[in-house]
């Protein structure tokens, strides 16, 4: 039982919080059905001990197609379904590869090693059973320019600059975001994905692509947020209806990340979602809040929530900018709880 939980919140209701946030971040850019529901292209299968890893390319946009691998696990029977984890990987030049541990050379040494496993989350997902879905964001992998140079940052923005020509004043969080819907349309229509129990995980920028579409697309059941998604904690947009109808309204300025992140959460609500994180992130910008919003978001979930109990969840660690062995044990073991529960292939 939560103590002193308030009675009331908000009255700002999800459509109106939807708004804003696609307003922001999907407005300018391509109408939702400028293209059909994309059909999946299978590039090769790699057979595995325990999976069968595809490659695939799918049409987003017109002229524009993205790459993922698609795990299944050998576990898979035929005529049933599993649950789904997109799997959007972090800030890396080989994109998916990271995700899935997919390197050109061997780790140099042990170092190296444990922080290749400790982004291979959709790896470890398919070893335990689920269906992982790890696709290329724009400007990584094979979305990569040919030839292009080794920083990260620079890539992005020239991507960018592209993308404006054809929609200006669009960004890549926004496509990233359209990308991932674009890739669930096209993933549910599979018979062997459990439609109903999706789930999201990212580190670092896969964790701000990973509770930005939990809070724009209800597909999505469970979310691991793992090293991002920073909240800038505001109290009045959680306490006060004015001020939160205030903060929506204003065109005027461009409303940071962080500071949207507590409209990410609520839109995301009553769904069941848990942020990993370190008070010594190297990435963090300040004090990134979560402890003093944490009564506020849990009183929130458990109010929308007909059950009165709040799935949303906190997990620290001292691992700086990582995600641990600890960290990923703990949201394998919570994705489990939740998308297998009513999944009768797992029972």
């Amino acid at each position: 039982m939560i103590p002193q939980l308030q009675d009331t919140i908000p009255q700002v209701g999800r459509d109106e919080l939807k708004s804003t946030i696609e307003r922001i971040y999907m407005q300018k850019g391509p109408k939702k059905n400028i293209t059909s529901r994309p059909e999946l292209q299978i590039i090769s299968k790699t057979k595995e001990a325990d999976h069968e890893r595809w490659h695939v390319k799918y049409l987003v946009d017109t002229e524009d197609y993205a790459f993922a691998y698609l795990l299944v696990p050998n576990t898979l029977k035929k005529g049933h379904k599993l649950p789904l984890i997109l799997c959007p990987h972090p800030t890396a030049e080989t994109g998916k590869d990271r995700v899935v541990g997919i390197y050109s050379a061997p780790a140099k040494d042990e170092q190296e090693q444990i922080g290749r496993d400790n982004r291979q989350y959709a790896l470890d997902l398919v070893k335990r059973g689920f269906i992982a879905f790890a696709p290329d964001r724009a400007a990584y992998g094979q979305r990569r320019r040919p030839n292009g140079t080794a920083n990260n940052k620079a890539e992005m923005v020239l991507e960018e600059q592209k993308l404006q020509l054809k929609y200006p004043g669009w960004g890549l969080t926004g496509k990233s975001i359209y990308d991932l819907q674009k890739a669930l349309d096209m993933l549910t229509a599979l018979d062997f994905v459990d439609s109903t129990q999706i789930g999201i995980v990212g580190h670092s920028l896969g964790a701000w692509d990973a509770i930005l579409l939990a809070a724009l697309d209800e597909r999505i059941k469970a979310t691991v947020v793992n090293a991002g998604g920073m909240v800038n904690y505001r109290p009045d947009l959680w306490k006060n209806p004015t001020a939160l109808r205030r903060y929506l309204a204003d065109t005027t300025r461009v409303n940071s990340l962080n500071t949207n992140a507590n409209i990410f959460l609520m839109l995301a609500a009553p769904r069941a979602v848990l942020y990993q994180y370190s008070l010594f992130d190297s990435r963090n910008r300040g004090n990134s809040q979560l402890l003093e919003c944490f009564r506020d978001v849990t009183n929130y979930y458990t109010i929308l929530n007909q059950s009165k109990s709040a799935d949303f969840n906190y997990f620290l660690h001292g691992y700086g900018h990582d995600f641990p062995l600890e960290s990923r044990q703990l949201a394998y073991a919570w994705f489990e709880k939740r998308l297998f529960q009513n999944n009768k292939q797992k029972q």
